[in-house]
């Protein structure tokens, strides 16, 4: 000890050379501001080199040299602040200040003062970078001889500060390492030696405490890179020598899938070009080794060192070309689904990163879109969000769902949309969202706002902007309204979009339904079974879903055309079977250019058709449903306007909205348009057949329906002229029943088995009672020997008279009236929202003409001993396609309640 006593005083009286405005710099270092950090960096290392540059010109250089340690043993570790074990740096040939700052630099590493680590690690960057006397190796002992040693007696957070000094001195060499190795100042082999060393104390580093993985694991990056990158060098360059000397790094990145940790999952995507054969074939956190791959690497190599030799341009071109196939091939390969499933609870564990998000997610993010790999986000979310973080009990790992949910729609696609918008996201973020005291309330309205200040943004793709507003509307847009701190934020994106926009994205959509799903985009696998028909629709639902979404926004004759597609595709396939569309050129099939159900349908609807045809049954009962009730609505409406000017004027001055102004038009008959479509589509020569065949006599009673809508058409067209009668009481009676007939002309199709009993009495029905019309007419002209006058003598003779004018006119048939009221009543049963809907309407337009024996059989029905289970039991048949209006109804409630 006494040896170095000496030594030591020489060197703290050398310290008191340096100047003042040199000490000033340290003490701008530790700013927290980046930009007075990156000045006294530069600045430092101007002063040093000026005061090395004088050193050396005074002649007071030692011929020590740079890698003989014994001349200055003593000068740098005999005041006991480093390792003792560890032989000391040399640094011969430095002048007093050049060593006074570059040990400075070294122990305030450690220190967690505002930014003194980082701003002290750029500067000692740029002092290894700019003055390159000292060896990289003698630079990390002066990292190990200047911070203080961890001992048992060393608080936690002192020796946080020790470890995060060590790890960011390493990664200040290893940017020096890269500048001299530009610089020509360095050897490929000194390089190389140095980059194992480093690689090893930082692996070590790394396993020590969790917390320094993340920041290693970028450590062991910019090693590779500085050395050329993996992805550059393959299979036989300097990185894989290197990872064949660092073992601790092999063994990290070799970790067991159960073990693993997002670092390793990082290192080993990364460096996998680079991993050595044995090495690869035990990495468990990357897809097992194929021949392809080997077979791949084996000829990029060959193709490496052929280039080396001869300088070919030719070979220098294509090797670019093979190694991104190369890439994109390894990359389809991790993004199958069983692989990421396999390191599902790896990735979960990245949530330790907490607030930040690891890494790790964006690697795998930015490779998935570099390569363009079909369907590798819309399954890195599925497995790894959706059925992992958002299913977790962990708030943790909760919001990290949220924060990689704003991640990837910041750079989503239309494709990509609905896949985030899942239904345990969605759960997840409307509880959150509906209470304040709620855990991740924060989280879940800051996810709710990057939403919609996405899709108002002005490069925001209009594809993507409808996406995100049908996306939000199918989790029910009033409840988003209700329940975030963005009150109407929805309302106001709806209000943004224009109907042009709309209606081109819904065709778009429509055209992605019929379409036969892509072998690569819906979730094949090369390397395993083929998925299931339903696996394979994922994306045409997803379609579907998108456009009937977009109801709302869609203008009046886009609403009819959608429409008209859903009911084709419910219940009409191609007539030939060959589901071709007639290209440009083609001739004409028969009469016509093109069949029907290519002119509404865009094309017959492509196999497999498992559950499409059934979903679009379900939104064409719906939508058809939400249409009746907005016509009636529109109609009382009307005619409130007309009774009372002052409110009529009161709506034109409101402020409202785009869908109230659009919605000042009464909508479209959508009824009367899909009965005709069908009327359209079952003619001869449409080029469309019904899905389930109909017999010939249940098509008959379809002929009959369709004939009493044309006469109860006709009797429409007269009433509507300007000079047209006034309805008499059974013509309004019949004119009143053509939306029912309208509605069974399209549930027929769905189910000829069910309706087509039902309805067979009610196209006579409607004859009748025009006929009754019509005899009731007749009967009124003025005659003494008319019927009615002998009614009205007989009436006054007395009951005798009565009974016996009943046994001279029998009664046989009963009354159209009383006949409808039973057709009515029978059809209340049948589980369909839309027909119910409609056949309670027509009940209360025709009720003033209900006769007194209909009213006892109805109070027969309903007194009944086992009404109130055949209540019940019809209480709970109800229909699909009735939760799919609640939103409508919700709606139409809000507007009520605001007018």
């Amino acid at each position: 000890a006494r040896s170095r006593a000496a030594p030591t005083r020489a060197a703290t009286m050398v310290r008191l050379e340096v100047p003042g405005h040199v000490l000033q710099h340290f003490w701008d270092l530790a700013n927290v501001e980046a930009e007075t950090r990156q000045t006294s960096a530069v600045n430092l290392v101007h002063e040093l080199k000026s005061a090395q540059d004088a050193f050396s010109v005074s002649g007071a250089v030692s011929d020590a040299e740079m890698g003989d340690a014994a001349d200055v043993g003593g000068r740098l570790s005999g005041d006991g602040s480093g390792d003792e074990n560890e032989a000391p740096p040399s640094l011969t040939g430095c002048s007093p200040v050049l060593v006074y700052a570059l040990r400075r630099l070294a122990r305030g590493l450690g220190s967690g003062r505002s930014g003194a680590r980082q701003g002290f690690a750029l500067a000692l960057t740029a002092a290894f970078s700019e003055i390159p006397l000292v060896s990289l190796p003698d630079g990390l002992k002066l990292l190990k001889t200047s911070l203080d040693p961890i001992t048992q007696a060393t608080k936690g957070s002192e020796a946080r500060d020790i470890l995060m000094g060590q790890l960011f001195g390493v990664a200040a060499l290893v940017r020096a390492m890269a500048a001299r190795l530009a610089a020509g100042e360095m050897g490929r082999k000194e390089a190389v030696d140095f980059a194992a060393a480093v690689a090893e104390e930082v692996s070590a580093l790394a396993k020590s405490k969790a917390y320094l993985a993340e920041s290693a694991s970028a450590v062991i990056v910019e090693i590779t890179d500085a050395l050329g990158g993996a992805e550059a060098t393959g299979a036989g360059g300097d990185v894989t020598t290197v990872l064949e000397r660092a073992q601790s790094l092999a063994d990290w990145i070799a970790a067991p899938a159960s073990d693993a940790t997002p670092e390793s999952i990082a290192l080993a995507t990364r460096l996998w070009p680079a991993l050595p054969p044995a090495l690869r074939a035990r990495c468990d956190v990357l897809p097992p080794v194929t021949p392809e791959e080997t077979e791949t690497a084996a000829n990029i190599s060959h193709a490496v060192g052929g280039t080396k030799k001869s300088g070919s341009k030719k070979k220098g071109g294509e090797l670019p070309e093979a190694r991104r196939a190369a890439a994109a091939a390894r990359w389809r390969s991790f993004f199958r689904r069983s692989h990421l499933e396999k390191v599902r609870d790896a990735l979960a564990d990245s949530s330790h990163a907490h607030p930040q998000v690891h890494t790790v997610w964006g690697l795998l993010m930015d490779a998935a879109r570099l390569h363009s790999i079909p369907g590798a986000l819309e399954t890195l979310w599925e497995t790894q969000v959706e059925q992992g973080l958002m299913t977790s009990g962990s708030h943790q790992r909760r919001f990290l769902g949220f924060r990689l949910f704003a991640s990837l729609l910041a750079s989503a696609d239309a494709a990509l949309v609905p896949a985030l918008f899942s239904d345990n996201f969605n759960r997840c973020l409307l509880n959150n969202l509906a209470k304040r005291d709620n855990y991740l309330h924060a989280a879940a309205d800051d996810c709710l706002a990057h939403v919609l200040k996405h899709a108002k943004a002005k490069d925001t793709p209009p594809d993507v902007r409808l996406s995100v507003v049908a996306a939000l509307q199918r989790l029910g847009p009033h409840r988003l309204d209700k329940a975030g701190d963005k009150k109407n934020a929805v309302r106001e994106l709806l209000g943004g979009l224009t109907g042009d926009d709309a209606s081109e994205h819904a065709r778009e959509l429509m055209r992605i339904f019929v379409n036969a799903p892509e072998a690569d985009g819906d979730g094949t696998d090369t390397h395993g079974d083929a998925p299931s028909a339903a696996a394979r629709n994922k994306r045409r639902l997803w379609a579907l879903e998108q456009a009937v979404g977009l109801w709302p926004r869609l203008p009046r004759e886009m609403q009819r055309e959608l429409l008209e597609f859903l009911v084709a595709h419910a219940y009409y396939r191609d007539e030939d079977g060959t589901g071709a569309v007639p290209k440009k050129g083609e001739k004409k099939r028969g009469k016509k250019e093109t069949s029907v159900l290519l002119r509404v349908g865009v094309a017959p609807l492509a196999a497999p058709a498992d559950g499409l045809r059934e979903a679009c049954a379900v939104r064409a009962s719906a939508l058809l449903a939400a249409n009746v009730k907005a016509r009636r609505a529109a109609a009382v409406a009307a005619a409130k306007s007309a009774a009372d000017p002052k409110e009529k004027g009161k709506q034109n001055t409101e402020s409202v909205d785009a869908d109230r102004d659009r919605d000042r038009d009464p909508p479209p008959d959508l009824l009367a348009a899909a009965a005709a479509l069908c009327r359209e589509l079952d003619a001869p020569g449409s080029g469309a057949a019904l899905v389930d065949g109909m017999p010939e006599e249940c098509a008959a009673v379809r002929a009959s329906l369709f004939s009493a809508l044309d006469t109860l058409g006709a009797v429409e067209a007269k009433v509507g002229t300007p000079n047209g009668k006034k309805e008499e009481p059974r013509e309004a009676v019949a004119v009143a029943v053509a939306p029912l007939l309208r509605a069974l002309a399209v549930l027929q199709v769905s189910d000829w088995r069910e309706f087509t009993p039902a309805i067979e009495d009610l196209p006579r029905c409607v004859g009748d009672l025009l006929a009754a019309k019509a005899k009731a007419s007749e009967a009124s002209k003025p005659s003494k020997n008319s019927k009615a006058s002998k009614a009205s003598k007989k009436k006054k003779g007395g009951d005798e008279d009565d009974e016996d004018e009943d046994d001279e006119t029998p009664r046989d048939d009963p009354e159209p009236m009383d006949v409808l009221v039973d057709i009515l009543l029978s059809l209340l049963a049948q589980p369909s929202a839309l027909l119910r809907d409609v056949v309670e309407h027509v009940f209360k337009s025709v009720s003033g003409s209900v006769s007194e024996a209909s009213v006892r059989d109805m109070l027969r029905v309903v007194l009944a001993p086992d009404a109130d289970s055949r209540n019940a039991a019809a209480g709970d048949g109800e229909s699909d396609d009735e939760a799919l209006l609640e939103d409508d109804d919700d709606e139409e409630e809000e507007e009520g309640s605001d007018e």
